[in-house]
Order: C-alpha cells, then sequence, then structure tokens
C-alpha cells in the first residue's frame, strides 16, 4: 500500500483527488487529507435537508457532496480523514483489514475503540455504567468496476459546536426521500484519553501520516494526479449541479400568520429545483399569490437564486411587512418569525 499525504485543506480539491486517485489507482493506496471548516454530504443525501442553510451560509461553511453515500459529516483541521484506496478482488476481506488498520493505529495512540458494524467506530463512555458508545470516526465506502474506496473521518480535536450547528437542520426542514444522517454522540479522541494532554490538531495529523509510513510499504505524491483533480474541481465538485443538483425529491411545508392572515406553503423539491409551490390559508388580498408560486417553479432552491424570484414583486406590499426576508425565510422553512 502507498501513502500519499495531502497538504491541501480545501475540500473541493480534496474530495477531487479523492476521486482522481480512485479513478487511476493501479495499487492500494492510503490518502491522508484535512479540511478546512466544511460540511460533506454523501451521494445520495438531499443537501438541504441535511444542513442549517442559514448558519453554513453567515459562517461561509463550504458544503460539498463527496463520491460515496452514507451521512452528512462536519470537516475542519481538528479531524483526520483517512481514505483507503483498494484494487483487485475481495472487497469486503480488504475493507476489515483496513478497519483493523485503523484500530490498531487507535489502539497505538492509547484508544481502545471498536467497529460497531454500522459504519462507525466507537470507544466506551467511561462516565457511564453501561458503558455505552461514543462515536469518534464514521465510515463509508463505494465499490466500481473493480476499485474500491473505503474512508473515516477521525474526530481529534473538531469544534463539536460548530458541528452541531452546521449539521442540524431546521425543525421544519425539507422533508426528504434521500438517505438521512443517523445522528449519533460523538466524541473528539483527544477527549478519551489523557495521553494526548497539549497535542494539537497540527501534531496529531503529523502522528498519524508517521505512524502509517511505517505501515506502508512505500510513500508517494499525487502529482500525477493533480491536473485530473483540478478538472474535477471546476466540472463536479465546486458545481451547484453536483453539490445541490443532485438532490433526490423532497417536500416542504410550513405556515405563518403574516398580517394580510395565515399563509400555508406547499413545495415540492427535486435535484435541486423546486417543482411545485402553492400557497393556501385564511388571508385576505387581492394579489393572486400563485403567481409568486408559479414563478419560483424552476429556479433552485437557494436563498440567493429565491431572493432573485421574489425581487419581481412588490413583497412588502403584498403581505403587509416591513422586511420581505421575512417571507424569504418562510419558503425556506424558517419559523424564527412564526
Amino acid at each position: 500500500m502507498r501513502l500519499i499525504v495531502e497538504k491541501s485543506q480545501d475540500p473541493y480539491h480534496n474530495l477531487a483527488m479523492e476521486e482522481a486517485l480512485f479513478a487511476q489507482a493501479s495499487e492500494n493506496i492510503l490518502y491522508l487529507w484535512r479540511n478546512r471548516s466544511s460540511v460533506i454530504v454523501g451521494r445520495h443525501q438531499n443537501t438541504a435537508a441535511e444542513i442549517d442553510r442559514q448558519y453554513v451560509t453567515e459562517q461561509k461553511i463550504p458544503v460539498v457532496r463527496r463520491m460515496t453515500g452514507g451521512g452528512a459529516v462536519y470537516h475542519d483541521p481538528g479531524n483526520v480523514n483517512i481514505s483507503f484506496i483498494l484494487t483487485g478482488a475481495d472487497f469486503d476481506v480488504q475493507v476489515t483489514k483496513c478497519v483493523r488498520l485503523l484500530t490498531d493505529f487507535l489502539a497505538d495512540q492509547g484508544v481502545q475503540a471498536e467497529w460497531t458494524g454500522r459504519n462507525d467506530i466507537c470507544v466506551r463512555d467511561g462516565d457511564r455504567p453501561d458503558g455505552s458508545l461514543l462515536k469518534i470516526a464514521g465510515t463509508a465506502q463505494t465499490l466500481r468496476q473493480g476499485r474500491g474506496i473505503f474512508h473515516s473521518c477521525l474526530l481529534f480535536d473538531t469544534d463539536r459546536e460548530a458541528m452541531a450547528r452546521a449539521l442540524t437542520p431546521p425543525p421544519d426542514k425539507l422533508v426528504s426521500k434521500g438517505i438521512a444522517s443517523v445522528r449519533s454522540r460523538t466524541v473528539n479522541l483527544k477527549e478519551t484519553a489523557e495521553g494526548f494532554g497539549e497535542t494539537s490538531a497540527d501534531e496529531f495529523f503529523y502522528q498519524t501520516c508517521e505512524y502509517f509510513r511505517r505501515v506502508c510499504a512505500a510513500s508517494g505524491t499525487a502529482q500525477d494526479q493533480e491536473d485530473a483533480a483540478l478538472a474535477l474541481m471546476e466540472k463536479k465538485y465546486l458545481t451547484w449541479e453536483w453539490n445541490y443538483g443532485q438532490d433526490p425529491k423532497g417536500n416542504l411545508e410550513n405556515d405563518r400568520r403574516f398580517p394580510i392572515g395565515r399563509v400555508e406553503l406547499a413545495m415540492s423539491v427535486y435535484h435541486g429545483r423546486i417543482q411545485a409551490c402553492r400557497f393556501t390559508g385564511d388571508y385576505l388580498t387581492d394579489f393572486d399569490l400563485q403567481r409568486i408560486g408559479s414563478r419560483l417553479c424552476g429556479a433552485a432552491f437557494d436563498e440567493a437564486q429565491i431572493e432573485t424570484v421574489l425581487n419581481e414583486f412588490d413583497i412588502e406590499g403584498i403581505f403587509h411587512i416591513e422586511d420581505r426576508r421575512e417571507f424569504l425565510d418562510f419558503l425556506l422553512g424558517r419559523r424564527q418569525y412564526a
């Protein structure tokens, strides 16, 4: 197995590089990488249903779809991403060996971890009599055309408050037919063993790299895949079409009392675009609200694009409100004005 250590912390680049390595691999590769603060959603998930869109927008947190399934995860420099790119037969057997490599690495760090069989690597909670499990790493995998990938996101000292905010959709989120994330109790690896002391995230990443340098047969670079990765960034990972336009069908319902009365919303979204938008309720206005609904059809379920459509209408005058953002938030499923 050949080790490749990534210097970039750009989530768009690193996910593209992971795919480029996967597409061109002729040998088993271990790819170690970190991202700056970002949200990474699973291949079959509805992005809008997995995140707090307002929070990630305000914090300028990139949201990127990965090539494998599973749930949404939060990345920052406080965690380590470990990707095993596997060639040849017996993928399941190789995955089992990769899990063993991960748990052996953790044991070397003084942490006794176990594989739950549900794609999580966990430690026992010593503060609870039942020793319940706490997640320190999630995993995902895929197998295509004779190659497989098995990767894990290991929490070392991640910002768990930011993680919780970014991955907690509003209560009236889009109800999706996509694969929903399973929320687990998580803990940072740094919190599980006294031996880490004042070890920084950078130091832990260095220690991780050094451990796997001893384990792997060879080390190398991904320079040969750089052009392919940059092309994938531009054509795929940086695009709205990949990160949101792949979303499976979802429905959003909301209601809000405006000065004109109570307005109820029923919206259908597919592949990230509004397919239907209907307003009903007990309200009084001479304006046909369905004109807004019809105009929204075909628009991306995206705050900026919805706001562009609303700029065509006198929203403040129609709803007798001071700030059209009240209606915009209503369309996005937010209830802070209810």
